[in-house]
């Protein structure tokens, strides 16, 4: 088995088929479909259960112990890369799609194109907002504008681009879980998801496992489409999280790179965003009239990424911090 797909799921068994029949259309013969229910619950449960018969033996459902809220991405696809079979591990999520059946056929010409030594692949894919549009380029879209990369092509067929650590970095986009295929052992070497984080677990294993990879191959085609969640839904990983949680779970994932990366471009990339996630947290925290607890984080942000505009506000929130509610009733 060359290929394992794996698709963590939850109480979304309609789009979960569509999804699956896309990756189906695959012309490649040599992957497997595993769908890891995280506790569905009441006619989803019997719908997971005709999912795992209907399409024979090339798609698996594993069934996880149910929760309230269920595990979660990460720990449902680290249980579904524990359980696959393929050499290299790729993700599908349930509410996204394949749109281009050589995908995996085309990773594997890569693969044997550089005699094994591919760690990481990474493609592009579309996004759709909630209203059918597609949005900016928000991956790895325009990597092939530097002319080191487009230097360094291996297959102009395929066609197929070798980068480095740093061609990377300095990209704004990274390489979406759709769009992502890595060697097995690697995924299991490196630890996999990070199941602690709810929000942006695939930037933080993108890092992890692009400064891990010894050979990385990107190409430069769209071959999925992921939608964009709708902020009026919770049922979706980046709506069930607060903007708070969201910054909080940033802040974790860009420590976690400045302290352990080996490529000091990602820990460059770790200290420089820091900064910008230590701001949405101040921002939220003064919307919400926490103003002592804006200004400390104010004052951290301040350290990480200093600027004379962020200076005057971080003084404005000090002053609204001694006049505060809070504070008031804690001097009396």
């Amino acid at each position: 088995m060359q290929f394992s797909v794996v698709m963590p799921s939850r109480n979304r068994p309609a789009l979960l088929r569509k999804a699956i029949e896309s990756i189906l259309e695959q012309d490649h013969d040599s992957f497997e479909v595993l769908v890891i229910n995280d506790g569905s619950d009441g006619e989803a449960e019997a719908e997971y259960r005709a999912i795992g018969s209907d399409y024979g033996e090339r798609v698996r459902v594993h069934d996880l112990e149910k929760t309230t809220r269920g595990h979660g991405q990460s720990y449902g696809i680290n249980i579904g890369v524990e359980l696959a079979r393929g050499k290299y591990v790729t993700f599908l999520d349930d509410d996204d799609f394949w749109t281009d059946p050589y995908h995996l056929s085309r990773c594997q010409a890569v693969i044997e194109r550089t005699d094994g030594a591919a760690d990481a692949i990474y493609c592009n894919q579309r996004a759709i907002d909630p209203n059918g549009r597609e949005v900016a380029p928000v991956w790895l879209d325009g990597l092939l504008d530097s002319p080191k990369v487009s230097a360094r092509c291996i297959d102009e067929s395929l066609p197929a681009y070798q980068v480095t650590v740093a061609d990377l970095m300095q990209h704004p986009g990274f390489g979406h879980l759709n769009t992502s295929i890595v060697r097995r052992d690697l995924y299991l070497e490196i630890g996999g998801m990070d199941d602690n984080i709810r929000y942006e677990c695939d930037r933080d294993f993108y890092l992890r496992t692009i400064d891990a990879a010894r050979t990385i191959v990107h190409i430069p085609l769209f071959v999925s489409q992921h939608h964009i969640p709708d902020p009026a839904r919770r049922d979706n990983m980046s709506t069930v999280v607060t903007d708070l949680q969201k910054a909080l779970f940033q802040l974790y994932l860009l420590d976690k790179a400045r302290l352990f990366a080996r490529h000091p471009e990602i820990r460059r990339h770790g200290r420089e965003n820091k900064a910008y996630a230590l701001k949405k947290i101040t921002e939220s925290l003064a919307d919400s009239g926490r103003h002592r607890e804006a200004a400390a984080y104010a004052r951290e942000a301040l350290g990480a990424g200093f600027t004379m505009k962020w200076l005057a506000y971080t003084a404005w929130l000090e002053v609204l911090g001694l006049v505060s509610p809070s504070t008031r009733e804690e001097r009396t």
